[in-house]
C-alpha cells in the first residue's frame, strides 16, 4: 500500500524580507549638517544665527527654519539637492524628535528621530507599496512591527536589524498562515502552519519549509506524526486514520517504503 502526502506550501514569499523595504531605507540618513553654508539669510543675535533663517549649502541643500547659537535647533525643513526633504524637529544640528523624511523616489518615513537616526516609533512606506509600522533603533527596524508587502502578504512580530527575528505571524494573501519562529527573515525553528483547507501542521521548520519532526492533522481527522523533509513525509512516521487504524513505517519522498 502506498500512502503519499505532499505538503505543497513552500515559503518563498518570506525571501522578500531579504530585500528590506526599499534600498533607500538603509541609506545613511543622518543629518550631521555642520558643513559651512554658502549663504545665510535671517536673524542673528550676538554674531550667531539665532531665530528664523534660511541656510543654503554649497552642495545645493537648503535649510529653512529655527536656529539657536548657530545650529539648526527647533522646527525646520531641510531640502536636499536630489529632491528629497526632511521636515520636523531639530536639536543641535541633528534631526531629533518628530519628523518626516521624504525621498526623491517617493519613499517616506514618518516618526521618531534620535541624533539624526530613525529611532523610536515610525512608519516607512515605499513607492512600490511596501509598508512598515513599528519600532526602530539606529535606522533599523528593530523591536515589534507590522509589515505589509505589495502582494498583500503581511508579517507581524519581532524584528532585529531590519529582518524578522524571533516570534511572528506571516499571513499570505491567500489566507495561509504561519505562526512561529523566524531567523534572519526565514521561517526557522518551531511553528504552526494553517492551510486553506483546514489542515494544520505543528512542528519543526527549517529554511522556510517543513523539515524535522512534526504533526500534520487533516480536516477529515487523519493525522501523520513523524519526520518531514522539504514538506514531504520522509523518515520514520505513523499515520493515524480516523477509523482507528495506524500505518507505521519508513517514508521516502512522501511514499511509504515498508
Amino acid at each position: 500500500m502506498k500512502l503519499r502526502r505532499k505538503i505543497a506550501l513552500l515559503f518563498t514569499s518570506i525571501s522578500l524580507f531579504s530585500l528590506g523595504v526599499g534600498e533607500s531605507i538603509n541609506a545613511n540618513d543622518n543629518f550631521n549638517i555642520r558643513n559651512i553654508g554658502s549663504e545665510y539669510v535671517g536673524d542673528i543675535i550676538n554674531g550667531k544665527r539665532t531665530g528664523k533663517g534660511t541656510l543654503t549649502y554649497i552642495n545645493g541643500d537648503k535649510y529653512v527654519g529655527d536656529f539657536v547659537d548657530g545650529k539648526l535647533h527647533g522646527k525646520g525643513t531641510l531640502y536636499f539637492s536630489d529632491g528629497g526633504t526632511y521636515e520636523g524637529d531639530f536639536l543641535n544640528d541633528f534631526a531629533n524628535g518628530k519628523g518626516t523624511l521624504t525621498f526623491a523616489n517617493g519613499d517616506k518615513y514618518v516618526g521618531d528621530w534620535v541624533d539624526g537616526s530613525k529611532s523610536g516609533k515610525g512608519t516607512f512606506t515605499t513607492s512600490n507599496g511596501n509598508k512598515y509600522v513599528g519600532d526602530w533603533v539606529d535606522d533599523e527596524r528593530t523591536g515589534f512591527g507590522i509589515e505589509t508587502l505589495p502582494n498583500g502578504d503581511t508579517y507581524q512580530g519581532d524584528f532585529l536589524n531590519g529582518l524578522p527575528n524571533g516570534k511572528g505571524t506571516f499571513t499570505f494573501a491567500n489566507g495561509i498562515k504561519y505562526v512561529g519562529d523566524f531567523v534572519n527573515g526565514i521561517k526557522t525553528g518551531k511553528g504552526t502552519v494553517t492551510f486553506l483547507n483546514g489542515n494544520k501542521y505543528v512542528g519543526d521548520i527549517a529554511d522556510g519549509n517543513l523539515n524535522g519532526k512534526g504533526t500534520l492533522t487533516y480536516i477529515n481527522g487523519d493525522k501523520y506524526v513523524g519526520d518531514f523533509v522539504d514538506g514531504e513525509f520522509h523518515g520514520k512516521g505513523t499515520v493515524f486514520l480516523k477509523n482507528g487504524k495506524k500505518i507505521k513505517g519508513k517514508w521516502l519522498n512522501g511514499n511509504r517504503v515498508n
